[in-house]
């Protein structure tokens, strides 16, 4: 079977195409949105966290 001026087609493969890993997550907007939750969640405690640890100790 040829195609526009006498190419040959491909065949179809029967194979689904593989979705990349970071299109299904920004397809997913409730995966999105726990992402960024814990995201923000784990950074912002570990910032505080570090800035706890790094003050001086208070004179009595």
């Amino acid at each position: 079977m040829s195609g526009p001026q006498g190419q040959e087609q491909a065949p179809v493969s029967q194979e689904p195409e593989r979705i990349p890993v970071g299109q299904a997550v920004f397809d997913q907007i409730f995966l999105l949105f726990m992402l960024s939750l814990v995201l923000s969640f784990v950074l912002y405690n570990l910032w505080g966290l570090i800035e706890l640890l790094n003050l001086p100790i208070a004179p009595y």
